[in-house]
């Protein structure tokens, strides 16, 4: 599958719409990665982000859960969030395998 662009303010966006849990962050950002999300049943594996980009993530993550939870800062994202490596370009998004819905 060919990366796409992940627009920072559109995370931004995200992560600081009023109202929003955390779990929905999480989905927002699996629907940059994935534009058909609606028609999926399951992903198999994890998008590739860069470090850069995944750190970034991660650290609005933590910020977010500080102040709105009482979890473990930025643990949702660690256990379900993007693999990252060397081998992407910042704000780029490879999505992994998916099965469809049928």
């Amino acid at each position: 599958m060919k990366p796409l662009p992940l627009q920072k303010e559109k995370i931004d966006e995200l992560f600081d719409t009023e109202g929003i849990v955390r779990h929905d962050i999480l989905y927002g950002l699996y629907k940059m990665a994935f534009p058909d999300w609606d028609k999926i049943k399951s992903v198999d594996g994890y998008p590739a982000i860069s470090k850069p980009t995944n750190l970034y993530i991660m650290e609005r993550f933590i910020k977010w859960d500080q102040k709105h939870s009482d979890c473990f800062a930025g643990g949702l994202w660690m256990n379900n969030g993007f693999f990252s490596t060397d081998s992407m370009e910042d704000w780029k998004v490879k999505p992994c395998e998916v099965t469809y819905k049928t």
